[in-house]
């Protein structure tokens, strides 16, 4: 039963994948295209933004999360219980809009040349100093691992090709003579 289970997981996800690649990623590269030539600038930010946290949403990784959260019954676990229980619709909305607006500050990087270098420099003291204070809180110690691994979850396989592939349609359409973003 354990390897018909696998099977079929595999066959999902390869399927799933598929719709991914042929389906929604051209749709978002189209997207990415032509928004720039016929919205304004905030629309177009404000788009990848709400598709940054839409993607979080379908985003596999987040239901196994959940589940696990389910799952969960340590009593020296009692904060991240309550996160993974009944605030974990608060937790993924944290996880979603930490998302969209990662993808916004993608999207104005592009348009105003931003050095990734500087972007880094500017974030990881704050995520590492962050980081230390919440391991110096006894009371939130323990969800120290939660919060590191929500930033993995959300690179799977909806939310990586859809923003990559609005970043590819933004760029493409940034290449032209007519750059509708300068």
């Amino acid at each position: 039963l354990g390897d018909i289970n696998a099977a079929l997981d595999d066959a999902g996800l390869m399927l799933f994948m598929d719709g991914v690649k042929n389906g929604l990623m051209p749709f978002a590269e189209s997207i990415g295209f032509l928004m720039p030539e016929r919205s304004h600038v905030a629309l177009l930010l404000g788009f990848v933004g709400l598709l940054g946290i839409a993607a979080t949403f379908a985003e596999p990784a987040i239901g196994a999360l959940q589940a696990a959260g389910a799952s969960l019954n340590d009593p020296r676990a009692r904060t991240l219980k309550a996160l993974l229980g009944p605030a974990v619709d608060w937790l993924v909305l944290a996880v979603a809009v930490g998302v969209g607006l990662a993808v916004i500050v993608g999207l104005l990087r592009f348009m105003f040349g931003w050095r990734m270098k500087w972007l880094v420099m500017l974030v990881l003291p704050l995520c590492l100093g962050l980081t230390a204070y919440v391991a110096s809180q006894e009371a939130l110690a323990r969800v120290i691992g939660l919060a590191w691994d929500c930033g993995a979850i959300t690179t799977g396989p909806v939310t990586v090709p859809l923003v990559l592939a609005v970043g590819i349609g933004v760029a493409a359409s940034a290449g032209r003579a007519d750059n509708p973003l300068s």
